[in-house]
This record gives C-alpha cells, structure tokens and sequence, in this order.
C-alpha cells in the first residue's frame, strides 16, 4: 500500500456528535511513508467523514535526518488541514544514547519479565536519566508544537497521539488538557526502556492496541496501570491482482520460475542482510530454479549480490500486489513491529508468510493465522525457506484460505473504523461524565 493509495471510509452510521479532533504524528503527507505515518492517514482518511479531523505535526519527509521539507505554519493535505510545527535537523544537540542502566533492563528483559519485575525502572526526576533529554536529542523536537497542545483546551475535544516513540507524542501526551487517544505503535526496543515513557502510556484515557502481543509487551514494561483500551489494528484489503500486470512484471524481471518476496525498506535493521545470507544458503545446488524479488528502498551502501536475488525496485500498486499474489511467500524479517502491514496484505493475497520469530506480534500473526512459519534460531530461516518451497500447491493453497479467513475476521474495515469512532466517542463521553460529576457537588452547596 503505498501513501496515495489508501482504501475508501466505509459507510457507517454517523457518531452522535460532531468532534473536534486532533491528530499528532512526527511526520504526515502524500510523499511520507512507513508503517506509522500511514496508520496516521488511515486513521484521519477513516474518521474525517465523521468529524472534524487537524493534524498536527512536523515539517518533516524523512525520519532519518528530520529534514525541513514541508514549509512550517496551517496548510492541507488531501483536504484535511494541517499545521506544521518548525524543529532542528536530528542530531542538533548531540547524539541520542540509552544510559547504560536503561541497556541492562533491556537486555535482561525477559528474565525480569519472568520474574514478575517491570522491565523500566521508575522515574528519578532527573532529565538525563530519565529519558526527557534523549527525546529532545532524538527528535523531532518541536517546543512549538508542545506549547500549541498545552493550550487546546476549548479548541480540540480529543487528541489521537501516534508512535509513543518520539517527542511529539512522548513529551505532548502527558500535557495536553483534554481527553487523549493513544496509538503507540510499540516495539520492544532499547529507547523504549527510559523512564519518561511510563506517563505516555499510563495517562491517555484510551489506547488503540495494533494486536494483542502489543498490549502485553507494554504491560511487560510499564505494569498493569498501563491505560484502559481495546485491540483494534487497522482494516485490511486484498491486494488486488492481476493476471497481465503479473505476466508483465515476470517479463520485466525475468522471472521464469517461482519466487519468494521482500518487501519493505532494504536495510539491515529490517533484517534484509539476514535474509540475503540464508537465501543463499537456500540456494545452494538449486540451479536458479527459485529466485527471492525485492521491492523497495535501499538503505544500505552496498546490496548483498547473488544471481538469484532480483532486485525490482520501486514498483506501482499493481505490480507488487501482483508480484505478492503470485510468490511462493512473503519474507518479513524484522524484529520490530507493532503491526505489519505488509504480513497481513500478504496474508489477504492467500499467500503464506515466513516471519522473524523474536517479533511477538509477526510470530503470532504467523500461529494464530496457520498461514505462515516464524524462523528462529532453533529453526532457521534458510530451513523455512526450504520447507515452503517444498511444500505441494495443495498445502500451499490451504495456508492462503487460511491467511485469507484471519484478515477477514479480525482485520476488516468495517469493525476498524468502527472503533475508532467508538474511541473518539468513549472518551469525550467519559469526560463529560467527570466534569458533570465534579459540577454537581458544587451546584448543590450553593443551593442549600
């Protein structure tokens, strides 16, 4: 799914009332992509039908320099308005690094988790070690857009914060006086054990979990006050192929055979030089009878080589999908996700997937579907990729109606959406709830 591509709102019965909304995320507009940015559209695409929807957030286009593309101040984006917030390149103030007691928890974390320990330490008031000063050093740091959330109040009647991860978020959640959704998109990463972040995740009045695997790694970390909420991901279409634009594509490529699939960000946090190494394992003796395709970006200074290794590119809507519809799997080797939505369109496709185990949420996508395998140390990802190319089309086929049956029960827009508006709603209600009880009190002594 690419960002001038996102699926339609689905027709629901409007909310009772008419919200002012806001919506904050480190970077937003039709040249952003990744996996959080596009969630944010998602969400704002979905609900601006029924409310009305500002988003606020950076100048930003890349996450990797915080470059100031867009031009500060209010503008639009696809209809929706917007106002961007003015920030430093990253590394302004020198680089961001995790003290080394935080390292400890997080490499012993699941020992701690076992133990019944919360893996973050409390907080100890002091900036540094609390993670306040790694947030401004790792950006986007914008004090302009904390200074406009600390002022909503009778402007906004609820804010959406995404991606728990950065300072927007982090550092804006925690001030902003009126009721607040929280999309954390969480991985189980070393920045995510300083303490600041517990107030980001104890303070909203309702989270929107991507999966269950999500919600339980922040109780993991953070303890069981970790705010109320409810698994809600986001709605899924098929990938829709194509007969020519695959035969097409094929040629292009030159693609005579079967293939496995990558694709995402070509780097090696992505894991994309683990699974260069075990396709070449795989390989082996196999006459380039079986070849690995990979869609995306490059991010590394020099492409791991191998003759069966095509790389496609950037490809349009209509190849990739079809190029997912037609592969043997989709490869997904990251170790942090809070979602994928590349698994789970290759799982719509009715194509089987081979995920990284040491990511709860690819490995439960991978079990709870019965559609895929997640490699792990124990069962390598060259041994996967042997055993789903030796698989019968038969079984193959059987994993892809299952991949098929777990988007359309748990991932479908109609249900999404639909909590989303709950969200929206639950919280202004609650809010009004409280204010009416604290009022009543009050009322009633100056009357008697």
């Amino acid at each position: 799914m690419t960002p001038d591509s996102l699926p339609q709102p689905v027709d629901l019965p409007s909310p009772s009332r008419r919200l002012r909304v806001a919506v904050v995320v480190q970077r937003y507009g039709m040249e952003v992509n990744g996996g959080a940015e596009v969630h944010a559209r998602l969400f704002v695409e979905h609900t601006r039908h029924a409310h009305e929807v500002t988003v606020l957030t950076t100048r930003a286009k890349d996450y990797t320099s915080w470059d100031r593309f867009y031009p500060e101040g209010p503008g639009q984006v696809d209809g929706t308005p917007v106002i961007r917030f003015d920030h430093p390149p990253r590394g302004h103030s020198g680089r961001a690094r995790v003290p080394r007691r935080h390292l400890l928890r997080y490499r012993l974390g699941a020992l701690l988790s076992r133990l019944g320990v919360e893996r973050v330490a409390a907080a100890s008031g002091d900036a540094a070690r609390d993670g306040q000063s790694y947030l401004e050093r790792q950006g986007p740091f914008c004090p302009g857009l904390l200074e406009h959330l600390a002022q909503c109040a009778g402007h906004y009647d609820a804010v959406v914060f995404f991606t728990a991860l950065y300072y927007p978020t982090a550092s804006g959640l925690p001030l902003t006086p009126v009721p607040t959704v929280l999309v954390p998109t969480l991985h189980d990463e070393r920045s995510m054990y300083h303490p600041v972040y517990r107030a980001v995740f104890t303070r909203p009045d309702w989270v929107l979990w991507n999966c269950r695997a999500e919600r339980d790694l922040a109780v993991d970390l953070y303890g069981p006050q970790v705010a109320p909420g409810s698994l809600c991901g986001v709605g899924i279409d098929a990938p829709r192929a194509d007969a020519a634009a695959l035969a097409a594509t094929r040629s292009r490529l030159k693609l005579l055979g079967p293939y496995f699939l990558y694709v995402g960000r070509i780097t090696r946090s992505k894991g994309f030089d683990t699974l260069a190494r075990a396709f070449r394992r795989f390989a082996r003796g196999r006459d380039g009878r079986v070849k690995l395709v990979v869609v995306g970006q490059e991010f590394m200074p020099s492409l791991p080589r191998h003759p069966d290794i095509v790389y496609a590119g950037f490809a349009s809507d209509a190849e990739r999908d079809s190029l997912m519809a037609g592969a043997l799997a989709t490869v997904v080797t990251s170790k942090h996700e809070s979602l994928s939505l590349v698994t789970l369109e290759s799982l719509a496709a009715g194509t089987p997937v081979i995920v990284n185990g040491r990511s709860p949420v690819l490995r439960a996508h991978a079990q709870d579907s019965g559609a895929g395998e997640a490699y792990s140390l124990m069962r390598p990802l060259a041994g996967a990729l042997r055993r789903m190319a030796e698989r019968p089309e038969a079984e193959r086929l059987a994993l892809g109606r299952a991949g098929r049956a777990y988007v359309a029960q748990h991932y479908s827009w109609t249900r999404v959406q639909q909590e989303w508006l709950s969200a929206l709603e639950r919280v202004t209600e609650s809010a009004g709830a409280r204010s009416a009880a604290t009022a009543t009190p009050a009322a009633g002594g100056a009357t008697g």
